[in-house]
Formats: C-alpha cells, sequence, structure tokens
C-alpha cells in the first residue's frame, strides 16, 4: 500500500504529439478548439462589452480579484520628480534615472561629437523632443572617483587610467559621453576622441608609416573648438619644447632610425682608412669616432622649434598645425607632451573604440610582408593611432606636483583586436 501511495512522477505539463500516420490527435484538436474559444471571447469582450484597461481593473478590485492599489489610477502615472534628473545630481541614490538633455546641448557639450550612436539615436528623435541618458551605475562610480580626485589637495592618480569593456548595445558609449559631459560643466578639460578608427580605416595620404597629417588638422580644429579657453591659459614649458619628429616619436628614438646607416657608411670609410696604410688600431678608433661624430651631425631631425621658436601658450601650438599641415602630427604630439607638465587644470583623455587602435589598418606596405599583418600595417603603428593606444595616464605629473589627469579607454569584448602573442 505504501509503495503505491508514493508517486514521484512529474506532472504531464507537456503533451507529446504522438505519430499518426498523418492524422490529427484528439488532444491536440481540443488544445486548438479551446484556444479559439480564448480569442473568440477576448474579441467579443473588446466589441460587446467594451472593457478598458481602467474598466478591468476596476472590476478585479471591486470583485476582489485584484489588489486594491490597482484601482488608484494615480499609481500608474510616472513620478518625473524621481525619474529625471538634472546631470549635477547624479549619484548612488538615483541609479537608473534618466538625464533629459536637448540634441543640442549634446553637441554644444561634445564639439568633438558624442561617443558611440548618439547620433544615431538623435536621429530617431521627433523634431523637439529631449535625448535620455540613463545615469549608470558605472557613470556614478566613474563621477565620483572624478570628484574625489579634484578635491584632493594634490590630485594624485597613480593608475594609467580606467578601461571600459564590454558586449556591443550594453551602454559604454553613454558612459563617455555622460562623464564627458559632467566633466565640461564642472572646469574639467576634457579632450576626446570619439572615433579612432577613422585614422586607420578613411585613406588620404601617407608618409614614413604615417596616416596623412589632414587627419591631425582635424584633430586640432575640433580640439581649439572645445578647448580653446583652456589651452591659451596653458603656458609652454619650453625646456620641454621642441623634442618631437615629424612622426611623433621622440627624437632621440628617431635619431637611433638612422644608426644602421651610419654605420655602413662609417664602415666603408674605415676600409678606405686603413688601404692608405693606417692600420693602428688606436687610430682606427679615433677615425670611427670621428666620423661618427660627422655622420651623426648631419643628419638633422626636423622639430617644431625650427618653425615655430617659442610659443607662448598650447593654443598657438594648436593654431600653428591647423595652418600647417606638415607639422600637424608634431603639434599634436607636443601638446599632450605639454599636457603631462600642466597642473592648472584637472584634466580627462577620453577615447571610445580603444580596440581599433590595434587592429590591422586600410594601409598596404612591403615592410609587413611575410608578417602576422600580411602587407597591412597595423593602427598602432601610424601616427594618431599610436597616440590614442598609450594608456599612459600615470605620466602626466610634474615633478612633485600631480595634474590631475585620467584616461577613460572603451572597448568591447568582441572586438578586432590582434593577437598580442
Amino acid at each position: 500500500m505504501a509503495r503505491n501511495a508514493l508517486n514521484f512522477s512529474l506532472p504531464k505539463t507537456l503533451i507529446a504529439a504522438r505519430n499518426t500516420l498523418g492524422r490529427r490527435s484528439k488532444t491536440r484538436n481540443s488544445l486548438r478548439k479551446s484556444d479559439d474559444v480564448h480569442k473568440s471571447t477576448n474579441a467579443l469582450l473588446k466589441t460587446q462589452y467594451g472593457l478598458s484597461e481602467e474598466d478591468y481593473r476596476q472590476y478585479g478590485v471591486k470583485h476582489n480579484l485584484l489588489p486594491s492599489h490597482l484601482g488608484d489610477t494615480n499609481s500608474f502615472k510616472l513620478d518625473t520628480d524621481s525619474i529625471y534628473i538634472d546631470l549635477q545630481k547624479c549619484s548612488a541614490y538615483n541609479i537608473a534615472s534618466i538625464v533629459k538633455t536637448m540634441p543640442e546641448a549634446v553637441f554644444d557639450a561634445l564639439p568633438e561629437g558624442p561617443c558611440g550612436d548618439v547620433v544615431k539615436d538623435i536621429a530617431l528623435l521627433p523634431e523637439g523632443q529631449p535625448l535620455g541618458i540613463v545615469n549608470r551605475k558605472t557613470a556614478v562610480e566613474i563621477i565620483s572617483q572624478l570628484k574625489q580626485y579634484a578635491a584632493a589637495g594634490d590630485g594624485r592618480i597613480a593608475s594609467r587610467g580606467m578601461l571600459l569593456d564590454g558586449k556591443r548595445g550594453t551602454g559604454k558609449s553613454y558612459v563617455l559621453n555622460h562623464v564627458a559631459m559632467w566633466a565640461r560643466q564642472n572646469g574639467w578639460m576634457v579632450v576626446m576622441e570619439p572615433s579612432p578608427s577613422k585614422y586607420a580605416k578613411e585613406i588620404g595620404s601617407i608618409k614614413r608609416s604615417n596616416a596623412g597629417s589632414e587627419f591631425a588638422v582635424k584633430f586640432l580644429e575640433t580640439m581649439l573648438l572645445a578647448n580653446e579657453e583652456k589651452l591659451q591659459m596653458i603656458h609652454v614649458k619650453l625646456p620641454c619644447y621642441g623634442r618631437i619628429a615629424l612622426d611623433g616619436n621622440h627624437i632621440s628614438y628617431t635619431k637611433r632610425m638612422f644608426n644602421g646607416l651610419i654605420e655602413r657608411a662609417i664602415k666603408e670609410e674605415l676600409e678606405i682608412f686603413v688601404e692608405e696604410g693606417n692600420t693602428d688600431a688606436l687610430e682606427c678608433e679615433k677615425e670611427r669616432l670621428k666620423l661618427w661624430h660627422s655622420y651623426r651631425q648631419q643628419f638633422k631631425i626636423p622639430v617644431l622649434t625650427d618653425a615655430l621658436p617659442s610659443p607662448k601658450t598650447l593654443a598657438e601650438i594648436a593654431r600653428f598645425g591647423v595652418e600647417n599641415e606638415t607639422y600637424a602630427n608634431q603639434a599634436v604630439y607636443e601638446i599632450f607632451d605639454q599636457l603631462k607638465h600642466q597642473t592648472q587644470f584637472p584634466l580627462l583623455i577620453v577615447i571610445d573604440e580603444y580596440n581599433e587602435c590595434f587592429s590591422p589598418s586600410e594601409y598596404l606596405s612591403i615592410k609587413y610582408d611575410n608578417t602576422k599583418f600580411n602587407g597591412w600595417i597595423p593602427s598602432y603603428h601610424l601616427a594618431m593611432p599610436r597616440l590614442f593606444s598609450k594608456f599612459d595616464g600615470e605620466q602626466y605629473r610634474n615633478g612633485k606636483s600631480y595634474a590631475r589627469t585620467h584616461i577613460i579607454c572603451r572597448t568591447e569584448t568582441h572586438g578586432n583586436m590582434l593577437d598580442a602573442n
């Protein structure tokens, strides 16, 4: 009896369709009939009785079929005071609330262009309707950190920066826009690049593995548009000025590129020197040093001090780069090098599409044949993407004074990143 009383079988929630050799089973016929009855009943309620959602709730509450609070019509109205907030009032207590802003205000705050698909979202909005930016937890945490750094006396930041990673559509770019707009409203100097991929994907002139300087000119123009007042107030530190070559590298690194050529020339000169009867090793070494010094003096690396000897402010360097396309890359690198030594403004560098700085570009070079790039120049070997690929927030300092600097980069989990191995 006890064995028959215990039943551990699962309830039959699924009805399997039998193999009836083409004939429909009675069970499936009954299910189809019940669905038809349900649909016809709903149609009857809508047409003959005309029940609305409000009438349905009132009827349910009256007959104790629904909770009593559903009978209050005001319970379904949005509390705009708690849902919509101001940008400056974003905190941990109102996460998931919405910051309403007009599209014109977004473009005014971000003249470089917003990150991500914000422009597409704005294009889909009806005319005159504001754009909603969700107050995400990540944005609140970043803003909280920036507030602490700005309030600190020295503003020291030991880390290189922050890296936002995640799948497409999770709101990373909106977080960058949110933080950049907040920083601009609170007196931060924001250097923003919403689309580094354009430097590698859009075709321009190329010189010595550097994508055309016209891209650097456009970057300087937008940088002046967004930060001209602050750039005008930051004075150039002349001891740190004029150390960047045309390709953006430090001048000492660029000089080393000619060492192989100089060594071959010296070797040929020494062979002639020995053939003339000078076999003493000490004399040959002295001659080698003389030749090395002579050839080194002949190689002159163009620097910005040749064309712009003593600029007063960073805005002057930026304008010079805009007006002289040849020196545009140098001007961009010189400005970033000077920003490492300024302590006048808290500095925030925002880079979207960070993973695009490491993907193969659309430029071909024989130098990269028989490599893993298959002839394509990697993006981080081009001038502008190489600048944005540097995750070096800890270098923005000046002796004991630390610029309140932070770098925020955004990438995607399924981005087109190259294998580091």
